[in-house]
């Protein structure tokens, strides 16, 4: 009996590769690896100002062996440079003069053009940066004030009152009678008891008081030592290697690229402090006020005379005229009435004071600067 047939399993031949079908399959791989080494070569240099002087960037090489450009050149069969040149988009900035600058960190305003000056008003933004964003200043010049002099008008509420009188029985000054004061300048006073001996005290004399006149300040508005003004708009156009923003190069006499915060912050790391800035002041500049002292010079006097007589007579006929501080005696008979009259009354004058300049220009709102470094 013979053997039963076996079925012999099915042979697999390979067939020969398409060698373009290769090439396609690697294309992917060589542009990846090309991206990556663009990568790792573009950079903004730090934080300081990085001119971008050339706009192109070297893509990957494809298969053909021919170096792609920053513009996405194929290289080979143009697979693997497009993909090398996107990758360069975000690499040097596209305008010849730009810098790559850091953005501004959390919290800070920027980047700006920074202009920094005397005491003169800073010129207006240039165009490349429109935008006035701050302007701030520092160290007070000379605060100019004037005070108009101090004067006193001429004092008033004094008066020069009528003196006190001391009446004594008899022609000697020691057993009193009445004490009185004086009608007014020119009035007779009718004694109430007859006297023979009359003391007589000095005119009362009160002293005005002078208002005081003139201490005004006139002032200049303040001058400032250093005046600065920062201009915003001029960026961030574009990214930049390195996390930065590409923006246009600020045009002398704007110095550098500024960032700013309110307050007496602290400056991030790379970053230059400006000198303390302020954008506000309070003036207390004044003059002291104007007062005047006592009155001097001031003076009361007057005479009073006596007429003869019993108690009550009127004053028609006079006799002597009474000393002050002293017993005058009526050796003869006794008086019966007095009169004073005022002789010399000056209010005097009064010496002003005060009107000095005080005060000054104090510093508030402060304003916090740190510029970029440059090259």
């Amino acid at each position: 009996m013979l053997p039963t047939d076996r079925k012999r399993p099915p042979r697999h031949r390979s067939r020969p590769q398409d060698p373009r079908r290769l090439r396609r399959g690697r294309a992917p791989v060589e542009a990846a690896l090309a991206a990556c080494t663009l990568l790792a070569l573009v950079g903004c240099g730090g934080e300081e100002f990085t001119s971008s002087d050339s706009a192109a960037s070297a893509g990957g090489a494809g298969s053909g062996g021919t170096t792609a450009a920053g513009a996405g050149a194929a290289g080979g069969d143009g697979d693997a440079g497009a993909g090398a040149g996107a990758s360069g988009a975000s690499g040097p900035c596209a305008g010849a003069n730009d810098v790559c600058v850091p953005p501004a960190p959390s919290g800070w305003s920027g980047p700006a053009a920074f202009y920094s000056g005397g005491s003169e008003a800073p010129p207006a933004c240039p165009a490349d940066w429109p935008n006035a964003e701050e302007d701030a200043f520092s160290g007070v010049g000379p605060a100019a004030i004037e005070c108009s002099a101090c004067s006193c008008q001429q004092p008033a509420g004094g008066a020069c009152s009528p003196p006190t009188i001391t009446t004594y029985q008899g022609g000697s000054c020691s057993v009193a009678l009445n004490t009185l004061t004086l009608k007014d300048s020119g009035a007779c006073t009718p004694l109430p008891q007859a006297s023979g001996a009359i003391e007589l005290s000095p005119p009362d004399l009160t002293l005005g008081t002078c208002a005081a006149v003139g201490g005004s300040a006139t002032t200049d508005e303040p001058l400032w030592e250093r005046r600065v003004r920062l201009c915003g708009g001029g960026g961030p156009t574009a990214p930049c290697g390195g996390g930065g923003v590409c923006a246009a190069p600020p045009p002398a006499p704007w110095s550098q690229l500024c960032i700013w915060r309110e307050g007496d912050q602290a400056c991030p790391a790379g970053y230059d402090a400006e000198e303390p800035l302020f954008q506000g002041f309070t003036d207390t500049r004044g003059c002291s006020a104007c007062a005047c002292a006592a009155p001097t010079g001031a003076t009361c006097a007057g005479s009073v005379t006596a007429t003869n007589g019993p108690a009550g007579a009127s004053c028609t006929a006079f006799g002597p005229t009474l000393s002050e501080g002293v017993c005058n005696q009526n050796a003869a008979t006794t008086w019966g009435a007095v009169k004073w009259q005022i002789t010399a009354s000056e209010p005097g004058s009064c010496a002003a004071n005060g009107g000095q300049p005080q005060g000054g220009v104090e510093l508030l709102a402060p304003l916090t600067v740190c510029c970029l470094p440059t090259r």
